[in-house]
């Protein structure tokens, strides 16, 4: 790491404490959680998605098929008995319909519209 002399500084873990006081993580782990959500975001991937199922949600609930900004937000229907599914609809087109498993697996954020 450089100074901004351009001079070579060795940092430590207590020039790490003092330049992050409230992080309880040594820097390699910091670094490390940092760069893996630089590269999340890069690859449009949020990781404040909850990870769940289509049978564990609410009727009229809103979710995404994949955790990323640009994915449709999907609405969750009735329960199809005859075929064992949910009825979901997206959000911005309500005649556009599918039936999804149970088991399938879903990502629902705290506000996602």
């Amino acid at each position: 790491m450089t100074n901004p002399q351009g001079e070579v500084v060795n940092v430590t873990f207590s020039t790490f404490m003092n330049i992050f006081p409230n992080t309880k993580e040594s820097p390699e782990e910091y670094i490390y959680e940092a760069l893996s959500q630089i590269i999340l975001r890069k690859m449009g991937i949020q990781k404040d998605y909850k990870k769940t199922k289509v049978n564990k949600i609410n009727q009229g609930t809103y979710f995404k098929l994949k955790p990323t900004d640009t994915a449709p937000v999907w609405v969750r229907d009735h329960f199809d008995r005859a075929t064992q599914t949910y009825a979901c609809h997206k959000y911005e087109d309500s005649n556009h319909e599918t039936f999804l498993k149970g088991n399938r697996d879903i990502y629902i954020k705290g506000v996602l519209i």
